[in-house]
């Protein structure tokens, strides 16, 4: 179980460390820009998804407001190797996700992983 500001600055530190370099200078700053945007939002969004029913049934954020990681991980990346990865296409470039980065971003949401 990790709080949500653990999540938070793990999520924002992956972004800011394996993400953000992959992309070109305009992927960059459209991508840092949309990541500060977000991270002054995250208290409302995360208000929002621990009042969520689904949420709340999946376990995923219990009542004391930690998040279950090992269960969120694990379904992610269960599903990264049984379907395989994902690439969103946006503006700012293509974005491939898989099992292997669910255990990255894992790390650094637990403080794992420092570069």
């Amino acid at each position: 179980m990790v709080t949500k500001e653990q999540f938070m600055n793990g999520v924002l530190s992956y972004i800011e460390n394996e993400v953000i370099p992959h992309l070109p200078t305009a992927g960059k700053w459209g991508l840092g820009a949309l990541t500060l945007l977000a991270s002054t939002k995250a208290n409302a969004l995360y208000a929002s998804l621990a009042q969520n029913t689904l949420v709340k049934s999946l376990g995923i954020i219990n009542n004391e407001g930690l998040i279950n990681l090992n269960s969120l991980s694990e379904a992610l990346k269960q599903s990264a190797e049984k379907y395989g990865a994902v690439t969103f296409q946006t503006i700012l470039g293509n974005l491939t996700f898989n099992a292997a980065d669910i255990d990255k971003l894992r790390d650094y949401i637990e403080g794992k992983q420092w570069t």
